[in-house]
């Protein structure tokens, strides 16, 4: 990057000039020509950093929408996790709830997750594999605040579930 040091290394006739170019927007490039002339070295630049200066003298980054505001996704990368939660929201998937918090809710949602199964069986499958989930949590320390989540009657809920489907 050129700075306006260079501006006045350059003899004083010149100096007019380059800055009727810089008024001009040309200010880069009449820098560079002018160390070109003199015999100073030219730094390199590549081909990548040329087209970005020339597309920036030539305005087409000015009035972009968002300019000069954070670029959305980039904040809260201190978190550990941050790639899973962004995962999640992309997805639009729910973030998953600890496994005390999610057997309450499981147990909570259980005569709506019931409506659509066909048959008595499956019914009682479902809810002995809660009571199996449910039974596990309270042997051993599962994560999540400790809450008391107790275990369904199979009976009560096939019956429930009968009286609903006629």
């Amino acid at each position: 990057m050129l700075h306006a040091s260079t501006l006045f290394s350059v003899p004083h006739a010149n100096q007019m000039e380059l800055c009727k170019r810089a008024a001009s927007g040309g200010l880069q490039s009449a820098m560079r020509e002018e160390l070109w002339k003199n015999g100073d070295s030219m730094p390199y630049e590549s081909w990548v950093e040329r087209q970005i200066r020339e597309a920036t003298e030539r305005g087409e980054f000015d009035n972009l929408p968002g300019q000069g505001k954070p670029i959305k996704g980039l904040g809260g990368r201190d978190e550990e996790n941050w790639w899973v939660r962004a995962y999640l929201e992309r997805e639009q998937l729910p973030l998953p709830l600890p496994t005390s918090l999610a057997l309450r809710k499981e147990v909570m949602e259980l005569s709506q997750t019931l409506v659509d199964v066909p048959d008595e069986e499956s019914v009682r499958e479902i809810v002995r594999d809660l009571n199996y989930r449910i039974a596990a949590s309270h042997r051993i320390r599962v994560d999540g605040p400790p809450i008391l989540v107790r275990v369904v009657d199979v009976e009560r809920i096939v019956a429930e579930w009968r009286r609903r489907r006629s």
